[in-house]
């Protein structure tokens, strides 16, 4: 067997993302707006690559979290205050509006940046076994020390993809 250390991974991809609402939902993700990937990340809408049965494990972290992690549960949701994917476009609308930038139809509104890791890593070697519930905590937690220091009042929301084969973090921030 291959020594697992040498399967060890991360990357990050930015997608810029140029509509305000849902966008085109059918097409790719470079025809969703902004209102169509926080739909995509918080399960308003059904992912494919989701397990309904880890669907707990999602963590959403916000200024409406405090900036701490919290189960993006419906009603964990509801409780603070986000009741549908319009929420993250509203504030966003509202920061540049007090910047007095004036956004055209064709500018990037936001960027998606999606930060993932291998999937070996955090199963210990062995894709069989179950994740690591510390790797997968110290990734929570040092990928939001990081973010919130790289992109500060700019950084909307995150949202932790426990959910899927190999976990994400998704991230939007305000351009």
């Amino acid at each position: 067997m291959t020594d697992y250390k040498e399967k060890n991974f991360s990357f990050i991809r930015v997608h810029p993302i140029k509509t305000w609402g849902r966008g085109d939902l059918t097409k790719s993700r470079k025809k969703w707006g902004l209102s169509g990937n926080v739909a995509h990340d918080l399960r308003f809408i059904k992912a494919p690559n989701a397990s309904s049965k880890r669907k707990a494990l999602n963590l959403i972290i916000c200024a409406k979290t405090d900036w701490k992690p919290l189960p993006a549960t419906k009603k964990n949701l509801k409780k603070i205050g986000i009741k549908n994917s319009e929420f993250l476009m509203e504030i966003a609308i509202e920061m540049i509006a007090e910047k007095g930038i004036v956004v055209q139809e064709n500018h990037v509104k936001a960027a998606m940046l999606m930060a993932a890791i291998s999937p070996e890593y955090l199963r210990d070697g062995n894709l069989d076994n179950k994740l690591n519930p510390e790797k997968s905590r110290k990734l929570v937690e040092g990928t939001t020390a990081y973010l919130k220091k790289k992109y500060g009042f700019r950084l909307l929301m995150m949202v932790y993809h426990g959910d899927e084969q190999t976990p994400i973090f998704r991230r939007m921030s305000c351009l």
